[in-house]
């Protein structure tokens, strides 16, 4: 997901850099101007979809509904916060490419609505032992170690949890770089 963020968020700026060098067009009719440029919530949905279907690999990892959410997240706090002015009628600066350090959230229907701390709509990215070491629910008997014992277990009782934060990932030593 942070490679669909980034690029949307490259993608962002460059059509906001696009909307304010077309002064004629601004001036002339603005909306159908940050329309034409795709600065919309839908614009940024179907620039997050195209990414998607380009991409080889993305396609095994995640959903279009999480590209989707994705999209609307960096168009509400980036875009929408550039272009539209708040109550006090400023603006916040041009949309930037975050760092990888500092995604933390992934944009979605992670938390279920009907079921307190359950996990939706993600697919599982590395090993099973390694979720259950991370993400073991806290209700689950300690005797079970391995993918293979959970799965043994009877249906209703709950193996894995979503913590309220994800923990933000180590920072590797060395040479620190800045994404640009």
């Amino acid at each position: 997901m942070w490679s669909v963020k980034r690029a949307l968020q490259r993608d962002a700026r460059k059509a906001v850099d696009a909307y304010w060098a077309g002064d004629v067009r601004r001036e002339t009719d603005g909306k159908a101007w940050r329309l034409e440029l795709g600065l919309s919530r839908e614009g940024m949905e179907r620039r997050a979809y195209r990414h998607m279907e380009n991409s080889k690999h993305l396609g095994h990892h995640v959903t279009k509904a999480l590209v989707m959410h994705q999209a609307d997240e960096v168009f509400e706090t980036s875009v929408s916060r550039h272009l539209f002015p708040d109550a006090s009628g400023r603006r916040h600066g041009r949309p930037m490419t975050g760092r990888w350090w500092d995604y933390t959230r992934i944009p979605g229907r992670a938390r279920s609505h009907t079921t307190a701390r359950k996990w939706e709509t993600f697919r599982l990215h590395g090993t099973l032992a390694g979720h259950l070491a991370a993400y073991r629910h806290r209700s689950l008997d300690r005797a079970v170690t391995t993918p293979e014992q959970a799965a043994m277990l009877p249906p209703d009782v709950r193996v894995l949890e979503q913590p309220h934060r994800l923990p933000t990932p180590v920072r590797p030593s060395g040479r620190s770089q800045r994404a640009t």
